[in-house]
C-alpha cells in the first residue's frame, strides 16, 4: 500500500517541470488479443489553466487507422523528473532495476508486476482495459507520455519504437 502511495505521489508531481510537452510522443508496436498494431501517442496541446493536455492517439490495426483526441489531466502524463524518481525508488516499490534494449539502445527501467497496486493505475491511465487478475510485467522509465518502455500481459504486449521528449 505504501509503495502505491509513493507511485501516485510521484506521478502527481507537477507535470510542467522540465518537459516541453507539446510535441512529446511515443510510438509502439503492439499485439492486442493476437492482432498486431502500431500506436502513436502525442501531446498536441496544453491548457495550463485547466491543468490538462490534449492527447492524440493514432492506432493502426490491419491497415485501418483510428485517431482519437482526448483531454487528460496533467497527473496522467509522465515527466522526466517523475521517471527519475520512479527509477530511484524502484526496489522500494517492489520492482527490479533492469536495463533493456529498446529503440536500438540500452535503456534503464523499473520492471514491475503489471497487476500490482503500485503500477496497475498507470496501465489503465494509458488507455488499456486489462483485467486486474492478468499476469505480466511493465517496464517503466524515462519515456514520454506514459513512461512505458515495454508491457507484457496476457491481453496486450507493446514495445516502444520511437519517441520525442
Amino acid at each position: 500500500m505504501f509503495s502505491r502511495l509513493i507511485l501516485i505521489s510521484l506521478i502527481s508531481t507537477s507535470i510542467f517541470a522540465g518537459s516541453k510537452n507539446v510535441g512529446d510522443f511515443a510510438t509502439y508496436s503492439m499485439s492486442v488479443m493476437g492482432m498486431t498494431a502500431n500506436q502513436r501517442v502525442e501531446i498536441v496541446n496544453v491548457n495550463r489553466s485547466s491543468a490538462e493536455y490534449s492527447l492524440k492517439t493514432t492506432t493502426t490495426i490491419s491497415g485501418q487507422t483510428d485517431t482519437n483526441i482526448e483531454n487528460v489531466p496533467t497527473d496522467d502524463i509522465m515527466t522526466i523528473e517523475n521517471a527519475n524518481m520512479i527509477l530511484a525508488n524502484c526496489e522500494f516499490m517492489g520492482g527490479i532495476n533492469e536495463t533493456i534494449q529498446v529503440m536500438g539502445q540500452a535503456k534503464r527501467t523499473c520492471k514491475l508486476e503489471a497487476n500490482s497496486d503500485s503500477v496497475f493505475p498507470l496501465i489503465t491511465k494509458s488507455g488499456f482495459h486489462v483485467n486486474k487478475n492478468s499476469r505480466g510485467f511493465v517496464w517503466i522509465g524515462a519515456f514520454p507520455v506514459h513512461g512505458i518502455a515495454k508491457l507484457e500481459m496476457e491481453e496486450v504486449t507493446m514495445t516502444i519504437q520511437s519517441m520525442n521528449w
